[in-house]
């Protein structure tokens, strides 16, 4: 939009000058309204990002605000399920050996333990459960 009016023909008549102002507005107003979403996007990642700060006990405003939540439907009567979901642990098992005749050989697996539970509104619970998922131990090729 700015390119095609500042194409129109250089006359300096009053005419021209109000023209061509008038084919720059939209121009500025879409440059205005550009400045006004990148504002505001940027406020919308600093609110989101302070949510999830933990503070020296542990919390965060989310997990704070998400037990204001249960707590409110408590007094209302209503039932409400949690899912709580935790990664216990991931790790790498590398196994190496390294013999006279056979020479260097390693070998990768990885094991993740995760957890859930189910809870409810007034604190009982509702369901748990583990799970585990493995790679068997993988021989890795080395370059010579």
């Amino acid at each position: 939009m700015r390119e095609a009016a500042l194409a129109q023909t250089d006359k300096n008549d009053e005419a021209t000058k109000t023209s061509r102002i008038e084919a720059l507005r939209p121009a500025d107003e879409v440059d205005r309204l550009a400045v006004v979403v990148g504002a505001t996007a940027d406020e919308a990642d600093k609110l989101v990002s302070a949510l999830f700060v933990v503070d020296a006990q542990g919390n965060t405003p989310y997990d704070a605000a998400l037990r204001g939540e249960a707590i409110r439907t408590i007094q209302s009567g209503k039932t409400v399920l949690t899912l709580v979901l935790r990664v216990v642990t991931a790790d790498a098992d590398t196994v190496a050996t390294d013999r006279l005749f056979s020479g260097l050989k390693i070998y990768v697996g990885n094991a993740t333990v995760a957890r859930w539970k189910l809870i409810g509104s007034n604190g009982s619970l509702k369901g748990a459960g583990a799970a585990i998922e493995m790679t068997v131990p993988a021989r890795v090729n080395l370059p010579d």
